[in-house]
This record gives structure tokens, sequence and C-alpha cells, in this order.
């Protein structure tokens, strides 16, 4: 994205208030299009996310985002995890690589 397009501390609330400027994303798709080449597989959402999703927030205490993230994993066979974000670390089913400790 060009400088000065989205700024602030929340760049996705600053968008959200420019359509215009979303329309004119063009690098943003083609770089999207480009991710499976890069070998990361994009995972197909749950059947019922709210519900597959709620025993991850009641059992961990997960946040909604955190919860789908990993229940989708789960549901998905995925078991490694890489990500900053210390609240997976109570989730038993995945194993979390926390960023800090990839060297």
């Amino acid at each position: 994205m060009a400088p000065g397009l989205a700024g602030g501390a929340n760049p996705a609330r600053s968008l959200k208030r420019k359509p215009e400027v979303i329309r004119k994303l063009g690098r943003y798709a083609r770089d999207a299009a480009a991710i499976p080449a890069m070998g990361v597989r994009i995972l197909a959402s749950l059947d019922d996310p709210i519900r597959e999703s709620q025993p991850f927030r009641s059992q961990y205490g997960l946040l909604t985002n955190d919860s789908l993230l990993a229940a989708t994993l789960v549901a998905r066979g995925v078991s490694v995890l890489a990500t900053a974000d210390r609240d997976f670390l109570r989730v038993k089913e995945l194993q979390v690589l926390l960023l800090d400790d990839i060297a």
C-alpha cells in the first residue's frame, strides 16, 4: 500500500472509512493470489464457526478471533501454531511455537 493511504494506530479502521482507497488496492489482490505459491495452504472455514469455536472460549478463555483460529486448526488437523500470542499456550491440542522461540 502506498504510504499515507491509511495511517494512525488502526490502519484497518482508517481504510474502512475510505472505500475509494480499498477499490484501488490492486497490489493486495496480486499479493494475496501469490500466497499458495509460497507454500502456504489456506484452510477452509468451519461449517458452524461460532458453535465449533465455543469450547475454546469456555475451556481456554480465548477471545473470539483466537478461538476461531484454534478451532479451525484443530478441526483441520493442524497441530503446530507459530505465533507471538502467548494465549495459545493454554490450548492443549496445539503445540505452540512462540516467535521468540524461533531462531
